[in-house]
């Protein structure tokens, strides 16, 4: 058996053994789950994200911020971390993830999901889905507000351009996520339904074993 096919057999075992996973409905297909960081109520030390190179750049370059690692309390710094695996169809996805509202300027902070990547050769659409925690909470999002967020991938709260599914994206198998820029993320968990047996990549699968050492 191959090292990525061992990877791939020990991810949905983890998937379907850990007491403490959130129930998803994969009826069809194998069920893989990639956490990111460990939920610990946003404990130091801060633990790191990976954005792929646009998403970097965007975070550097356009907004001009800091990236934010996960548990990271500071001020004007926007999490960013691209999930990526072998490309493969996903028939359903989630993604959990659990916020905590700073205090400076939080109410208006996005959450975005799948960049544009042909935004830097000029079209203007930026996010294929993006909304705000106040939105999504049904609160002001003032400073010390948490809140562990579900989103269903193939059908999203109606963000602040009228689309509800970044689905049909995932299939090149990546996707992006942003947390602007005074909420802290205390850890991600993306949850994938594919039609075949799926792997990720090493630089995913790095933080994934840190979790179960």
């Amino acid at each position: 058996m191959s090292m990525w096919n061992r990877i791939a057999l020990l991810l949905v075992v983890l998937a379907l053994a850990s007491a403490n996973a959130h129930a998803f409905n994969c009826q069809s297909g194998v069920t893989i789950v990639i956490p990111v960081g460990n939920a610990d109520n946003f404990a130091a030390p801060s633990e790191p994200v990976l954005p792929d190179a646009n998403l970097a750049r965007l975070i550097a370059t356009v907004w001009n911020v800091p990236l934010r690692y996960l548990d990271n309390m500071n001020v004007n710094a926007s999490m960013g971390h691209t999930f990526q695996w072998e490309p493969r169809p996903i028939t359903a996805a989630e993604l959990e993830i659990r916020l905590l509202s700073l205090c400076d300027i939080p109410y208006n902070d996005r959450v975005s999901l799948e960049l544009n990547d042909r935004y830097f050769e000029g079209e203007s659409e930026l996010y294929r889905w993006t909304t705000t925690p106040a939105i999504l909470t049904q609160t002001d999002w003032n400073c010390g507000e948490e809140a562990t967020l579900i989103l269903d991938l193939g059908n999203l709260p109606v963000d602040l351009y009228g689309r509800t599914s970044v689905l049909a994206y995932m299939n090149d198998g990546n996707l992006d996520v942003e947390v602007q820029d005074d909420t802290a993320v205390d850890y991600i968990i993306l949850r994938l339904c594919a039609s075949a047996p799926l792997v990720v990549e090493s630089k995913t699968w790095s933080s994934i074993k840190a979790l179960y050492r």
